[in-house]
């Protein structure tokens, strides 16, 4: 658990809406004397202006509880109630900011989507939740084809610009969208594709990237992060009680047949490829499979490899409760150093973080992490094939779609 500090009086939100390009309007900066452990702030939505300032210096106890999440694509879940119907009323869509530990910008960001009905009695508690922005992304449609030869964040770029920006609450950043170094082999078209389905294809095409929204509505476009998170590192008995590892065997397989294209007949069988060692743990554990057909037989192998490479061992993973960190924000990126026993034995275990959650209520400010590994991470020596497939199978969707 950590115990809250008491803000300074900074200007909250001065960072939060910096952009190159995007939304209409300039939300109004919050106040200079704000001096609360926790500080949770309304937006009207079509104007940025505040509505609403709750902390323990302006609105005391008004707060019951709260909790917010993140996942790899930003901010994810959040909810709060409130111990009675506030002054003014929170709609549908209303943006929800909140700021910890003398924070110039906020931890979280996100807008209501589920609120207490205006005809609820006024003396009862409050429960209101949403998401973050990144479901806007759903609600968002691209209808543009880009010539091949087209950088993959030049692609990202124009989406954010002419159809994401402005027409949603996400806001571009130039240096938030990381250079990828691969480029489109054909004509890569989106007919009344979500906004989310395109960032998706693309990130499929460049391989260990992710893409999401972040606390400060801000749309990122980067590589997958697989250095150890600078306060990620975590010690049994300090920083958390119980450490829960798991080993999930139930998708094992490690012996793949593999067909080329659609399996039929079996007249386009290719190639069988195992994993002994792990034959060996666990027995034979087999599954037919069909390779993208640009693949010849030599690639088929290669890919079918890496699969095994993905399927072969059981996967590990943990919810930790109640994680004790140093008041600074730990998100859904790098990976987490677990101390399980004594520091000298060299007994740790390093995993990505997949999820945070934080907690505030009559207990303090705690943290909750999912951990565990990643599926999506592809090896660089597999990474040509897998753009290539990516490629190949977004231009197919592409082809449906024109024949439709």
């Amino acid at each position: 658990m950590s115990t809250p500090a008491i803000f300074s009086n900074y200007k909250f939100g001065q960072n939060i809406f910096s952009q190159d390009n995007g939304n209409p309007f300039t939300p109004a900066p919050l106040p200079d004397n704000i001096n609360s452990d926790l500080v949770l702030i309304v937006r009207d939505h079509l104007t940025g202006q505040i509505k609403l300032i709750i902390g323990d210096s302006i609105k005391a106890n008004l707060i019951s509880d709260m909790q917010f999440e993140f996942v790899d694509s930003g901010c994810g879940a959040f909810s709060f109630t409130l111990g009675k119907k506030p002054d003014t009323e929170i709609t549908y869509k209303n943006w929800v900011e909140i700021y910890l530990y003398r924070s110039f910008t906020p931890w979280f960001t996100g807008q209501i989507e589920a609120r207490p009905h205006p005809k609820a009695t006024s003396n009862a508690p409050q429960k209101y939740g949403g998401h973050g922005f990144f479901n806007q992304l759903d609600k968002c449609i691209v209808d543009k084809t880009y010539a091949a030869g087209t950088e993959i964040s030049a692609i990202a770029i124009d989406l954010m610009l002419n159809f994401v920006a402005p027409k949603t609450s996400i806001q571009y950043v130039s240096w938030k969208i990381s250079p990828t170094g691969v480029t489109t082999t054909g004509d890569l078209q989106f007919n009344k594709t979500t906004a989310k389905q395109a960032f998706q294809t693309i990130a499929d095409i460049a391989q260990n990237f992710v893409f999401g929204v972040d606390e400060q509505r801000h749309f990122f476009f980067k590589p997958i992060l697989t250095d150890l998170h600078p306060y990620g590192i975590f010690f049994s008995g300090k920083h958390f009680k119980d450490f829960p590892l798991q080993e999930d065997p139930t998708q094992i397989v490690n012996r793949l047949y593999i067909y080329g294209g659609v399996i039929t007949d079996g007249s386009n069988y290719l190639v069988t490829v195992n994993d002994t060692a792990s034959q060996a743990l666990y027995g034979i554990l087999e599954q037919t499979v069909a390779a993208p057909e640009i693949l010849d037989a030599a690639d088929a192998t290669r890919w079918g490899n890496y699969q095994l490479s993905l399927l072969s061992t059981p996967k590990q993973k943990a919810q930790i409760s109640t994680v004790t960190f140093n008041e600074h924000l730990v998100k859904a990126e790098y990976q987490a150093r677990f101390w399980t026993v004594d520091p000298d034995t060299d007994d740790y275990i390093d995993l990505f973080i997949k999820k945070t959650t934080y907690k505030i209520g009559r207990a303090g400010i705690t943290m909750d992490m999912e951990v565990g590994e990643l599926d999506q991470l592809v090896e660089d020596m597999f990474l040509s094939i897998q753009r290539r497939v990516a490629q190949d199978a977004a231009l197919q969707q592409a082809n449906v779609e024109n024949l439709g």
